[in-house]
């Protein structure tokens, strides 16, 4: 647990990539040690999001698919979120198809199991996924954004709320909206990030704004 913490919390959210996957390595390296199958597949799911923050997708889709696919029978919570990040590996990859899938089948399941954490990851990938579509859709959006921080407000989850200021703000700025409200908005966002220290997410913000 605490390698997993140090490698795929403090260091992915640090902005701190090489550390993060050092320790990441060291996690799962432990979790095939004592063959702890959940500590594989979570620190998998961690490995996959680096691959891809450092754009190497054919190795973080061949890492996703050895433990969870669109066809498998989902059976642990952890393959559960390693839908999601097999989601946004085809996302990245411009498999809008196959990401749509992979965001619609873990919202189905996050619903099934409770997993409420993870319901609002869920909202949070399709509304990203509908940012990519050419007939981009701004309503479908909000709906998908405001049912994700429904669910990050009332845990208090800042990774989501800032996330989801990212999100919106990459819709806005595709329908050519500069109201200041979303200005204000996503200043807002970018000093919350700040204040927790979320390196990478602060960059994006400040680059968006």
């Amino acid at each position: 647990e605490i390698l997993f913490l140090l490698g795929g919390n403090l260091g992915v959210l640090s902005g701190d990539f090489v550390f993060a996957s050092e320790w990441l390595k060291k996690a799962e390296t432990f979790a095939n040690k004592i063959g702890d199958g959940d500590f594989q597949k979570r620190a998998a799911r961690k490995q996959v999001d680096l691959l891809c923050l450092n754009r190497k997708f054919e190795e973080a889709m061949r890492l996703a698919q050895m433990h969870t696919s669109l066809e498998k029978e989902v059976k642990s919570r952890y393959e559960v979120y390693l839908l999601g990040a097999l989601g946004e590996t085809y996302r990245q990859i411009g498999d809008f198809d196959n990401a749509k899938r992979a965001f619609k089948k873990l919202l189905l399941l996050t619903k099934l199991k409770g997993l409420t954490g993870w319901e609002c990851h869920a909202y949070l990938g399709l509304a990203n996924l509908e940012c990519e579509s050419k007939t981009l859709d701004i309503n479908k959006i909000k709906y998908y954004l405001e049912a994700a921080n429904a669910i990050y407000q009332k845990s208090g989850l800042v990774w989501g709320i800032v996330n989801s200021e990212i999100v919106r703000c990459r819709a806005y700025r595709k329908v050519d909206c500069v109201a200041g409200e979303h200005l204000v908005e996503s200043m807002r966002a970018r000093d919350l990030a700040t204040r927790v220290d979320y390196t990478y997410e602060t960059t994006i913000l400040d680059t968006l704004i």
